[in-house]
């Protein structure tokens, strides 16, 4: 005598059609949240859906991590055999993780006639008070050109002795917040370097804000001049910060459409280069270094605390334009803040 009890069946149908369900429901969410977020227009002004663009700035921002999430998704589906689920997976794994992974094959730098400099960009971290890994690199990479953010009184006063012989023209502005900058060169200043106040929208006519000054210098690299901004955009953490970091890319992109001249921007953007704003830099004709010759994804942040044991993203940055081409570009090694150095070598092409 055999049980043929159907229940045992119909327990396990039901459980099959719930995964297969899940499933689906999931899928459906990673596609609506990619549309979205690649989806939704970026504007530097006025944003009528404030929450509905940070919420796409920030998939954007961790587009790789989502496109793992997809993977093990994919890999839920496989083993239970949900074909369908897993086939419809594929194209936003593709999209997502693709990039990332040929981001590993070898690139050739710019090459040609012309002078070559080195730059080393770090965001210092407005409560590390400790220069000593960063003076270290300096030593080690001697760059013709440093720039800093969150440059405070306290960093001043051990950098500014450190490197006043090897490089005697600076441009300091120390803050007592994250915002300060400075600029070390061994290159003359061709003219004086100058902070430039940002103004965004509803602020005040003649106070500086929070996220001033985004520091300019000029500088003579055998005979040429090279125009190097450094750039300290606020973190988007919330919507009037983004609109602001906005207003902050819109404003590069104009300046970077009118200057002739070799151009180096460089700094904290506090945004990827997956970021909607990011795209206006690229239109205006500047090049991003890490893209061009870069090797791997050449993550930043973060480079403190647990977070760093997972997969980071790249928010600082170097980009060129008007002649000024990279050969080489790496992420440096810890310096007690929580972003890495990035370190490249130019060269001013005749």
């Amino acid at each position: 005598m055999t049980n043929d009890h159907p229940l045992p069946i119909l327990k396990a149908t039901r459980r099959s059609w719930r995964r297969g369900l899940l499933a689906w429901m999931l899928v459906l969410v990673a596609y609506a949240t990619m549309a979205v977020a690649w989806g939704t227009p970026a504007r530097s002004g006025e944003d009528h859906w404030p929450l509905l663009s940070l919420g796409a700035f920030m998939v954007r921002t961790f587009t790789f991590h989502a496109g793992l999430a997809a993977a093990g998704l994919l890999a839920y589906c496989l083993v239970f055999r949900l074909r369908r689920q897993s086939l419809s997976l594929l194209p936003i794994i593709g999209f997502a993780l693709v990039p990332p992974l040929t981001s590993w094959l070898p690139k050739s730098g710019a090459g040609g006639t012309g002078a070559t400099f080195t730059v080393l960009n770090a965001n210092v971290l407005l409560t590390n008070t400790d220069t000593a890994p960063l003076l270290s690199l300096i030593r080690e990479v001697d760059p013709d050109i440093v720039t800093i953010e969150e440059y405070t009184p306290s960093h001043h006063a051990s950098l500014s002795t450190s490197l006043g012989e090897s490089h005697p023209h600076a441009f300091h502005s120390p803050r007592d917040d994250a915002f300060g900058m400075a600029i070390y060169s061994k290159f003359p200043f061709a003219e004086a370097p100058k902070p430039y106040p940002v103004r965004a929208p509803g602020r005040t006519q003649g106070v500086v804000g929070f996220s001033d000054p985004q520091v300019r210098a000029v500088v003579l690299v055998e005979g040429r001049e090279v125009v190097v901004q450094c750039v300290h955009a606020v973190p988007p953490i919330n919507a009037a910060y983004l609109r602001e970091q906005r207003e902050v890319m819109a404003w590069l992109a104009d300046f970077a459409r009118a200057e002739q001249r070799p151009l180096l921007v460089t700094g904290d953007f506090n945004a990827t280069p997956d970021a909607a704003a990011a795209t206006w830099l690229r239109e205006a004709g500047l090049i991003d270094a890490h893209r061009a010759v870069g090797r791997g994804r050449g993550c930043t942040w973060p480079a403190l605390g647990p977070l760093r044991l997972v997969p980071g993203i790249r928010i600082d940055h170097l980009l060129t334009g008007g002649g000024l081409r990279c050969e080489s570009i790496r992420v440096g090694p810890a310096i007690g803040s929580d972003h890495l150095p990035i370190i490249a070598r130019l060269r001013v092409q005749d």
